[in-house]
């Protein structure tokens, strides 16, 4: 098997360079070329469609743009000739065309396209259904429109999706539901609406699922807590409803959890603090009440907690002092009080950290009143009054003896 590659080599301004410098016989019987990483500009040549051996093509991190005529990705349809690819990467260029309908006619062997990052423009073709051999198909970062195309919904042999930074609209699909590989799931950052279906719950593949920056409604569905496996989890910046669900808890080998920006309410679930593996936390801009859960003294490996802009209340738990790997944390515009635990991780935290809530207090460097100086007061009436109550308790005994006397 033949492998040309050209990585990181700097200064070249075209595939002309590399024609010139490699044999024509060598590209021609290349199973693997890899260009990615480079400076290359221009068109991508249509030429590439004549290496007929071609498993492999990596042009990713250039700078290629799309021919200006037509605008139109007609590259694409030169590959159709490479019907033994496998793998086609051209992330992270300067493409900003359109995905032509030829797409659908790409090798039967297509395994991973990945055009992201190329501020590609107009609809997804349906055709792209045709690939069915398809386990990763990553257009992330574009302005693709319009709806996910129903044959691409029915991909069965599809692992990973990631559509993420586009302007699709529509609901998210059911189709999804049907696809038993399903591994990762990236739809943030669009324009999708509606409910999450409930049918997800049933696809026990999932490892990520990533929702965020959409304008979904209602509540989590509880399905979703059927999948153990759950390492990645993000539905932030939607209009999601209801109590904080207490079903969290079951993903108990998350890495990542962030439900922030929505209309959540209730109280913090215990259960949470059941989640050891539990990397990033972010439960901020909510509507949430109650305590922070003595339970999150057990996220050993938590490094990210954010629970700030909520109507939280009671004290910070000294015991997440304990917490040795927590190096953000946000507890900002909340209602919570006492003192601010020193020891640990907190005594790398900034007043940023616990700014507007009243009723704290503790060292200088958080930014809140010295404790003693807040009790003294309230220390010194509570003295007061009880001996004010004393005096008076004595004084109407001594006279309750005196009457009893004299009579």
């Amino acid at each position: 098997m033949s492998t040309v590659a050209y990585t990181n080599a700097k200064g070249r301004r075209d595939l002309k360079s590399v024609q010139q410098q490699t044999r024509r016989t060598e590209l021609s019987w290349s199973h693997h070329l890899s260009l990615h990483e480079n400076q290359f500009t221009g068109a991508i040549p249509q030429s590439l469609g004549d290496l007929e051996l071609l498993e492999v093509l990596r042009l990713g991190e250039n700078n290629f743009v799309s021919h200006s005529s037509t605008f139109e990705l007609s590259f694409l349809t030169s590959l159709t000739r490479c019907r033994n690819l496998r793998v086609l990467e051209v992330e992270q260029n300067l493409l900003n065309g359109f995905l032509p309908v030829s797409i659908g006619n790409l090798s039967t062997y297509l395994e991973k396209l990945s055009l992201g990052g190329n501020g590609i423009i107009g609809t997804i073709p349906g055709e792209t259904g045709n690939l069915s051999s398809l386990l990763l198909l990553s257009l992330f970062a574009n302005h693709l429109t319009g709806s996910i195309p129903t044959p691409i919904r029915r991909l069965q042999r599809r692992q990973r999706l990631n559509l993420r930074g586009n302007c699709l609209q529509g609901s998210i699909p059911t189709e999804f539901c049907r696809l038993p590989n399903l591994e990762t799931l990236l739809l943030g950052r669009n324009q999708f609406f509606g409910p999450v279906p409930a049918c997800l719950g049933n696809v026990s593949s999932l490892r990520n699922i990533s929702l965020g920056s959409n304008n979904l409604s209602s509540s989590i569905p509880e399905s979703l807590w059927n999948l153990k496996d759950l390492l990645e989890f993000d539905m932030s910046s939607n209009s999601l409803i209801g109590d904080l669900p207490s079903g969290l808890g079951s993903l108990r080998v998350a890495t990542r959890i962030d439900l922030s920006v929505n209309r959540f309410s209730g109280n913090i679930s215990t259960a949470i603090g059941g989640i050891q593996s539990l990397l990033y936390l972010s439960l901020a801009h909510n509507s949430l009440q109650g305590s922070i859960p003595e339970t999150f003294r057990s996220l050993i490996s938590l490094v990210t907690l954010d629970l700030s802009h909520n109507n939280l209340s009671g004290v910070i738990p000294k015991s997440l002092e304990a917490l040795s790997h927590l190096r953000d944390f946000n507890i900002s515009f909340n209602e919570l009080s006492g003192e601010i635990p020193s020891g640990g991780p907190f005594k790398n935290f900034a007043s940023q950290s616990f700014a507007s809530n009243e009723a704290l207090c503790g060292l200088t460097q958080f930014g809140v009143p010295q404790c003693h100086a807040v009790y003294r007061s309230g220390t010194t009436k509570r003295v007061l009054i009880i001996s004010i109550l004393s005096v008076i308790s004595l004084t109407v005994i001594a006279m309750t003896v005196y009457f009893v006397v004299i009579r």
